[in-house]
């Protein structure tokens, strides 16, 4: 981090990852870590997470692409003012640029799904599990080693206000011993998970958790007031 003379802001520091070549074979695995541990030097993150040669660190935006483009655009336009050019005259090269600048998270992460997808086998499923409903963050992920659902809430970025932690579901679906595919459900609290999941459980390959929204819940209720 230092020799990348330090991190943008909007950052997440809580969920970043590391791609690893396992062999000569080119089978890879992931490894996620909390770069605010590493930036405040954590010691037993610094003896436990040692880089190895070809690794790869993805650090990842804590904006949705939607505010990430919204926020470039503002940006642009109050540069734009303060330097006398109206709104009209702004560059579209600029906004682009911002734009880029906030990689799209989902796409980071996509990229590394591929590859694990990429070497499973009829033996090996592929370790990738899932989450959606009211997440900062829906979308798949890499399935690390005893990895359960507050890693899960925690790589997609933490429930969102409207979540209901009274219920959430995880829909698992497996290969049983005589080749069939089964699919189970079951239904699961996540009261606690801001200090410690109560009802925490390791998750499997192609698990998917869906977590409900507040019933009753709003987004927005909005007015509108129009004449003189």
């Amino acid at each position: 981090i230092e020799a990348a003379l330090d991190v943008l802001p909007h950052t997440d520091l809580e969920y970043a990852l590391v791609r690893r070549e396992q062999n000569n074979s080119g089978e890879i695995s992931i490894h996620s870590f909390s770069l605010r541990d590493v930036m405040n030097s954590s010691d037993d993150l610094a003896k436990n997470f040692v880089l190895q040669p070809r690794d790869r660190v993805i650090i990842l935006p804590n904006k949705a692409e939607a505010e990430a483009e919204a926020e470039a655009e503002a940006e642009a336009e109050a540069e734009a003012e303060a330097e006398g050019f109206s709104t009209g005259q702004l560059s579209e090269d600029v906004i682009q640029m911002k734009k880029v600048a906030t990689l799209q998270r989902q796409e980071l992460i996509e990229q590394l799904v591929e590859d694990l997808e990429l070497q499973a086998n009829n033996t090996t499923p592929a370790q990738v599990i899932s989450v959606g409903g009211k997440v900062r963050f829906p979308g798949r992920y890499p399935l690390e080693s005893s990895m359960n659902v507050s890693d899960l809430i925690q790589a997609a970025g933490g429930l969102e206000e409207s979540a209901y932690t009274l219920e959430a579901e995880l829909t698992r679906r497996k290969i049983n011993s005589d080749r069939y595919r089964s699919t189970s459900y079951r239904l699961f609290s996540l009261q606690g998970i801001e200090q410690e999941l109560k009802d925490d459980f390791d998750l499997l390959p192609h698990d998917h958790v869906n977590v409900r929204r507040l019933p009753q819940w709003n987004e927005k209720q909005t007015i509108t007031l129009e004449g003189e």
